[in-house]
């Protein structure tokens, strides 16, 4: 989730019209990437509540799709400590014991999205075994 369109304008992700328009609504874009690792648009919210709670629903809905309802991993990832403070909000309840850790997004895809950022990612179990 990326709580402004400012830096997706700034980085030409998005136009002028649509990031105008963004900021008046006060709209926030929750982000996914495909298997091409391309990103797309999954839902546009306008409260960080909503977002968080699109993205719950949407891994969930991933998950069950995929057959993976009980066996999935999920790591999650933050720009700033406030950002971390939100992420928690995501996996609180259904992802807390799936969870293999939580890092920071690197300075990579921070560019795109800007310095405001959380996000998960879910999928097959991982194990490590050593």
């Amino acid at each position: 989730m990326v709580p402004s369109l400012e830096y997706l304008y700034k980085g030409g992700r998005i136009g002028k019209a649509k990031a105008l328009f963004g900021k008046v609504l006060n709209v926030k874009p929750v982000l996914t990437i495909d298997e091409d690792g391309e990103v797309n648009s999954l839902a546009t919210v306008r409260t960080i509540e909503n977002g968080i709670k699109v993205i719950r629903e949407s891994a969930r809905k991933f998950l069950t799709k995929l057959g993976l309802e009980n066996d999935y991993s999920v790591i999650g990832a933050y720009t700033t400590p406030k950002m971390k403070e939100l992420l928690e909000k995501i996996i609180d309840g259904d992802f807390k014991d799936k969870l293999l850790g939580i890092t920071t997004i690197g300075s990579a895809i921070a560019v795109h999205v800007g310095p405001e950022a959380f996000g998960i990612v879910v999928g097959r179990k991982l194990s490590f075994d050593f």
